[in-house]
């Protein structure tokens, strides 16, 4: 079962005005991005998912607000969707991304490029894909 979300021309704001609702993104696969949140995510849809979070990731470091809500949204479906595991792993990714599209944060002492960073988010990303199982799935033995 699929929910059907219809996007809104205008979104309230909290002090009363609207905010135009924003264009599909082409990484979120536009009209068709309505299919990530189904009812219990499948291992394809997951995979495509961690895709989309690697060019997001690909578009820092440094302040990019849209990336990282896009990317928080992403990983707030495939956390809801996951066995406990790569659960915990999206959880570190979350955590990851603040650091990775802050103005500053994502450079360290020793990592001037923020290298690091970036190679701990894919590496993380990588380990979802591997053990990715849906909450709905039977453990696999």
């Amino acid at each position: 079962m699929s929910i059907n979300i219809q996007p809104r021309s205008l979104i309230p704001h909290r002090h009363g005005s609207f905010w135009a609702a924003a264009a599909p993104r082409p990484e979120l696969g536009g009209a068709q991005a309505v299919g990530v949140f189904s009812e219990h995510m499948k291992e394809a849809e997951a995979l495509r998912q961690c895709e989309i979070l690697r060019n997001l990731i690909n578009r820092g470091p440094g302040n990019d607000p849209d990336a990282l809500s896009e990317a928080l949204g992403i990983l707030r479906t495939l956390r809801a969707n996951a066995a406990d595991y790569p659960r915990r792993r999206l959880s570190e990714i979350s955590e990851e991304l603040r650091r990775w599209f802050s103005v500053r944060r994502w450079r360290e002492d020793s990592d001037p490029a923020g290298l690091r960073v970036r190679d701990r988010l894919m590496a993380n990303i990588t380990m979802v894909e591997k053990t990715w199982s849906s909450a709905s799935e039977p453990a696999r033995s």
